[in-house]
């Protein structure tokens, strides 16, 4: 299968006429739905965000902004790069004036590949990029692609067939050796790439099993240990895997072709590996921490077994990717709506507020940009970019941020320690930072209140949630804010023409409509649906 080579143009391609429905669905969907509101502009100093782009009417408006799952700048020229993953295409945007310069189409014909992730490698002058899965492999059930840019003409230069859902890719610091992740086999795929114009395969090497699969199931959810994340150990012929499904990090000697070690002293459900400096940092995405492992440690760890270190910080809900930039992590917190900042030691946490429901992210100079892919049809296909010093750039609109306090995260939850084993290991998490003077402490449990006091007339819908874990979470969240005094439930919702069902929180507890209207005020300017009801 050859694909097409890239259009240079500023303006959206047209769709094929039997694509135009399927492309627009989501957004559409995402238009309607409470999430899709104006989303928070505020954030806690000094971040500031100073435009969006997405296919919504706006200063930077873009059809082809798509459910966007990944955002890479480019590490030595002005520009960036937006997977979108609907919309089967990688688009390049000028970073000073936000101004798109490429669209690379990942299609032949009426087929097309759905980019997820990207690394860039020889300098910069690669673009490696792989597809989710193809179009018409609606459950993805069989094999898939990466493809090979060239980031001086924005152009497909070569394509090369992989297994089933390769998400992760990384290479070398050398730029020799490139690893795809088979979230879908439990695999990982290594390729020589010290020649860019004449890639060869070295082999794969078996994580785990091949997962059961049912006929008919979505290989996306059926994955067994998930791999996700994925990074080489520099000064070393290790490379490290998350097991986001099976939990625990897997250890690849890339020379031998083996896997080597498998270690379970993390947090569970590992997604996103970053080395920085003399240490690996790990999100977990249910847990929502991001971990540390000092580099001597894991590699004293790995080869003699030796006791190993982990330091652990809880930091919101849906931990999902991570960037080390300037001395600090900055972390997409998927279920929180947030973007979390904190010091190389886990400590001094803050909190920035993100379009439902960020998933990517990067940071170059003082920009950082931020993916919002949307779920169930809910929010998304949106591109934060913001200015880290706070000030906005020449030809970026700033919005003005309304006056809310700073979203707290929820508490941290508890996970099992793993058994002991003839390598004693020490856990060491780092302290939460005390609630702000004045605020309710999250409660131990949430569950429904019960018939509010006699003469309320007055309760309020407060956005809506897939399921109750997020719904709960974000009454604990709620707790922690000026409004915690007021009496908090979770009403279960259907749909009776869909079937469709999910979570709404309700705030109880006001005596006139006036009363519940000024609550909602500073929700619906932060973007988020609120709505007074009356009993």
């Amino acid at each position: 299968m050859t694909l097409s080579a890239s259009r240079r143009s500023a303006k959206p391609s047209a769709a094929r006429p039997r694509n135009i429905l399927h492309g627009l669905l989501p957004v559409i969907l995402a238009g309607l739905s409470p999430s899709s509101l104006p989303t928070p502009a505020w954030a806690s100093p000094p971040f500031l965000k100073v435009a969006e782009i997405s296919p919504f009417a706006g200063a930077l408006t873009d059809r082809e902004v798509i459910s966007p799952k990944s955002v890479l700048f480019h590490p030595v020229l002005p520009k960036f790069y937006i997977n979108a993953l609907e919309a089967g295409k990688t688009l390049v945007y000028d970073a000073a004036t936000l101004t798109k310069t490429a669209t690379i189409a990942h299609s032949a014909g009426n087929d097309f590949g759905k980019p997820v992730e990207g690394w860039f490698t020889h300098g910069g002058r690669y673009l490696w990029v792989t597809y989710y899965r193809m179009n018409r492999d609606t459950h993805a059930t069989g094999p898939s692609m990466f493809v090979q840019i060239d980031t001086e003409t924005d152009r497909i230069v070569h394509s090369f067939p992989t297994g089933n859902i390769p998400k992760a890719i990384s290479a070398d610091a050398a730029s020799s050796q490139l690893a795809v992740t088979l979230w879908g086999e439990n695999k990982v795929e290594l390729y020589d790439i010290r020649d860019p114009l004449a890639v060869r395969r070295i082999g794969t090497v078996e994580i785990g099993p091949p997962p059961a699969v049912r006929p008919g199931s979505n290989r996306d959810r059926t994955c067994g240990l998930c791999l996700r994340g994925t990074v080489f150990l520099p000064g070393t012929d290790y490379l490290v895997v998350a097991r986001m499904g099976g939990g625990g990090l897997a250890v690849v000697d890339v020379k031998t072709l083996r896997l080597v070690k498998v270690i379970t002293q993390v947090p569970p459900t590992p997604r996103h590996l970053v080395v920085h400096g003399d240490s690996l940092y790990i999100s977990s995405n249910v847990s929502g921490t991001v971990s540390r492992i000092g580099l001597r440690n894991l590699v004293a760890h790995i080869e003699q077994n030796s006791p190993l270190t982990v330091a652990a910080s809880h930091v919101g809900g849906g931990a999902r990717t991570i960037k080390v930039a300037d001395d600090k992590i900055y972390v997409a917190l998927h279920d929180s709506k947030m973007i979390a900042r904190m010091n190389l030691d886990l400590t001094g946490v803050e909190y920035a507020g993100a379009a439902p429901y960020p998933v990517g992210l990067d940071v170059k100079g003082d920009l950082l940009l931020v993916s919002s892919q949307g779920m169930n049809g809910l929010g998304g296909h949106r591109v934060g970019v913001y200015s880290l010093s706070g000030a906005p750039g020449p030809s970026q609109k700033a919005f003005a941020p309304p006056a809310a306090p700073p979203v707290q995260p929820p508490a941290a939850p508890q996970w099992p320690e793993p058994a002991a084993s003839a390598a004693a290991v020490r856990i060491a998490p780092v302290p939460a930072p005390a609630p702000a003077p004045g605020r309710v402490p999250a409660p131990a449990s949430v569950t429904t209140a019960g018939s509010p006091p006699a003469g309320e007339a007055y309760f309020i819908h407060l956005e809506s949630y897939r399921d109750r874990v997020h719904a709960e979470t974000a009454v604990r969240a709620l707790m922690k804010t000026p409004f915690g005094a007021n009496v908090f439930s979770i009403m279960g919702v259907t749909d009776p023409k869909s079937g469709q069902s999910w979570q709404r929180v309700v705030i109880q507890g006001y005596p006139t409509a006036a009363a519940a209207e000024a609550v909602c005020r500073p929700f619906r300017a932060a973007g988020r649906y609120c709505q007074p009801m009356r009993r």
